[in-house]
């Protein structure tokens, strides 16, 4: 009787210590690979996880990421905003990833690079022309143009969780002239 007893321990104590490994397992996901951006994350341990972040934070933040407006470029100062990956969230989503490719969870200053937007607003900006009557013609007025900051920074966000290293911002909002063609007209008669 005591031999029986005997096996039935020795069969729970590895019962136990199979769930143990299939559970806390070398690696966290089982059946397919998880990605983030372009790295494989299928052989890191739970424990590799957070300095392996690390790393890739560092290289993020390294790495430039280019706005182009019209046929300029400027360099978005990642550090500087304040912005960089949230270690501790991404690490969690990909520990409960279902899906292949996990998205980074960020940290952002949102008003600092609101304010870095709008510098870069000032500088780019097309002014608009006022009308005039130059020489007997009516010079025509034209709208300015001027980059949406609240539009441009939603879509660097989102470029930058995809993985990707530059955008290009579009001019969509206009910025009319004081002193229209029509206004001219009318003075002229």
């Amino acid at each position: 009787m005591a031999y029986k007893g005997f096996w039935v321990v020795v069969a729970g104590i590895l019962a136990v210590a199979f769930l143990f490994l299939s559970f806390s397992g070398n690696n966290y996901s089982k059946e397919s690979s998880i990605h983030l951006w372009n790295y494989d994350l299928s052989n890191l341990k739970r424990n590799e996880l957070l300095p392996f972040l690390e790393l890739v934070n560092k290289e993020w933040l390294d790495k430039p990421f280019k706005v182009r407006i019209q046929k300029e470029v400027f360099l978005l100062p990642k550090k500087e905003l304040g912005w960089g990956l949230n270690l501790v969230q991404t690490r969690k989503a990909i520990l409960k990833a279902k899906a292949s490719q996990v998205t980074p969870v960020f940290n952002y200053d949102l008003e600092a690079a609101s304010k870095w937007l709008q510098e870069l607003a000032q500088k780019t900006h097309l002014p608009p022309e006022e009308a005039s009557l130059l020489a007997g013609k009516v010079k025509r007025a034209r709208h300015g143009k001027s980059i949406d900051v609240e539009q441009a920074l939603q879509e660097i966000i989102q470029a930058i969780e995809q993985g990707k290293n530059e955008i290009e911002i579009a001019m969509t909002q206009t910025i009319p002239p004081r002193k229209d063609t029509r206004q001219v007209l009318e003075e002229i008669g």
